[in-house]
């Protein structure tokens, strides 16, 4: 099971798998990843906080940081 389900306008989903940068995914989790996929998904094993920012950027979507105002 993902560690992340983020919900989107539009009824879009993100799964996250969250690891390490050495972190390996168990043959369960490798399973439920083509599932999302072969489904359509978007499905993305993270590494780092800056990588998750630059996905969620990708998506359009903006990101407060500590400290950061509207």
């Amino acid at each position: 099971m993902e560690d992340l389900q983020i919900y989107l306008m539009g009824g879009r989903t993100l799964y996250w798998e969250l690891k390490s940068p050495t972190g390996k995914q168990s043959d369960e989790q490798k399973k439920r990843q083509d599932e999302l996929t072969n489904l359509g998904h978007d499905y993305k094993v993270i590494r780092s906080l800056e990588q998750a920012l630059s996905e969620l950027g990708a998506k359009g979507l903006s990101v407060l940081t500590l400290g950061e105002t509207w």
